[in-house]
């Protein structure tokens, strides 16, 4: 239960850290806690942890990609470490997987960065080509060379990466534990209550197609997961490719990890992570629909407020002045009243008495 809470409280930061508002961020919190992800987080495994360390990777992650390339680093480092003790293979799978992305996004930004020195590089010599032929240049202008490379963003967590995703593979066989022949034994042998099989490729090949197929049958049938995988990821590429591209790439994680062992039964337990793409892509689709970058979808108009109601006076907007009208006393009354000011009514005459 402590890790199923805590996990929901990591989404919201991976969010936040993203740069959704605090509501949009709310709703990633109750999707983690109404998936059917989180129940596999209340079981007592390894899923819990597994998905609380996975999202502590993707805050790094993101806040690296937002400009915190040390604090997510080593946040990144920490919860590969951790992970390798709750459950090295995903680990591993992990590792491996954000690398890929980030040697994408490193290849990009070096393209990006090579065009853009290009491009300086030929504004700067027309401008001494002119300036030489205006004999207004002098030798240290003439001199200098193009300036100093900087790596390309995200180079340094690739290699963060690559280092943890090599000291996870190598972790298990210092230390002696089972790996992923004694894996494929174990599922091929029914828990090792059959005898090994000498070659289990052909089998193991036999077993995944089936898997599959059946996956899929399952997933048209009931297609909640089909349809949020698609939209969501959809939605974090919309929002903003690199995270897109991080959050794809801890979903793909999952993924590997139901193919290295596919098991219909266990199957929604291992491939857990994927759950990872509607938890970030529906709070953002959210954001973007708000934000009216959905094609197609504009978000209504504030209401316009109530226009003044019409002036007494004829509707010329000005005030009714303060000053009595012509002919009135100081109160309003009219010339000749009893008001102060006025002169005071002549007695009336009585009628005599017969």
């Amino acid at each position: 239960m402590v890790l199923t809470v805590l996990g929901g409280v990591v989404v919201l930061l991976v969010l936040r850290a993203a740069g959704a508002p605090a509501p949009v961020a709310l709703v990633g919190q109750g999707l983690y806690y109404a998936l059917p992800s989180v129940l596999e987080t209340m079981r007592p495994m390894a899923e819990g942890a597994t998905l609380l360390c996975t999202g502590l990777v993707l805050l790094g992650c993101v806040r690296a990609l937002r400009g915190r390339a040390r604090s997510g680093a080593a946040l990144v480092a920490a919860a590969l470490a951790a992970q390798f003790w709750v459950k090295y293979s995903q680990g591993l799978l992990l590792a491996g997987c954000l690398a890929a992305a980030y040697a994408v996004l490193v290849a990009r930004a070096a393209l990006r960065d090579r065009a853009a020195v290009r491009d300086r590089a030929v504004r700067d010599r027309a401008v001494r080509d002119r300036a030489v032929r205006d004999r207004a240049v002098g030798e240290r202008g003439r001199e200098r060379g193009p300036g100093r490379r900087r790596a390309p963003e995200g180079a340094g967590m690739l290699a963060v990466l690559l280092v943890l995703a090599a000291a996870t593979a190598a972790g298990p066989h210092l230390l002696g534990w089972p790996g992923s022949s004694e894996s494929m034994q174990e599922l091929l042998t029914d828990h090792f209550n059959k005898p090994d099989v000498t070659d289990p490729w052909p089998l193991f090949v036999e077993l995944s197609l089936h898997f599959w197929a059946d996956w899929l049958r399952r997933g048209l049938m009931a297609p909640l997961m089909l349809f949020a995988l698609g939209v969501s990821a959809w939605a974090v590429l919309r929002y903003d490719r690199r995270i897109g591209t991080v959050v794809i790439a801890a979903a793909l994680a999952g993924v590997l990890n139901q193919a290295g062992h596919p098991d219909i039964v266990i199957g929604p337990r291992l491939i857990v992570l994927v759950w990872f793409l509607p938890l970030i892509g529906l709070p953002l689709l959210l954001q973007l629909l708000l934000d009216g970058r959905v094609p197609g979808f504009r978000p209504a108009p504030p209401p316009v407020p109530p226009a003044a109601p019409a002036l007494p006076d004829g509707g010329d907007g000005a005030e009714p002045s303060a000053e009595p009208a012509a002919g009135a006393g100081s109160r309003g009354r009219p010339e000749g009243g009893p008001g102060r000011g006025a002169p005071a009514p002549a007695p009336a005459l009585r009628r005599p008495a017969a």
